[in-house]
């Protein structure tokens, strides 16, 4: 699922849709959240648990997703499943490389 979709989808503003460019520059937005995956010693591994409380454990591993936003048309155009220690951050050097300039600057710090 994640090839067809890396494969199919794409920014599809025009310079003609609303609130989509600035300055000639396409308006992405990051955004993200956790998800509850299986409670197994795999899952556990891969993904990782939140901190709890000294001497307990969360109930179950998550995955963190984060995607792109094409702002004009709320289209999801790109997406990454992290697991809790990873730096969100890191991805905006994925996504520079894939998207050859689409993605300029996603954080400034």
């Amino acid at each position: 699922m994640s090839q067809l979709f890396h494969q199919l989808v794409r920014p599809m503003a025009s310079t003609d849709t609303i609130g989509a460019f600035l300055n000639g520059q396409r308006i992405v937005v990051i955004d993200g959240t956790c998800f509850d995956v299986s409670d197994s010693d795999e899952n556990a591994r891969v993904f990782g648990r939140p901190s709890s409380r000294p001497g307990t454990q969360a109930a179950f591993p998550k995955v963190r997703l984060v995607i792109l936003v094409e702002a004009g048309t709320h289209l999801i155009f790109d997406f990454g499943l992290l697991n809790l220690a990873s730096n969100v951050f890191g991805l905006q050097f994925q996504w520079r490389y894939h998207y050859n300039g689409t993605v300029k600057k996603l954080y400034e710090g």
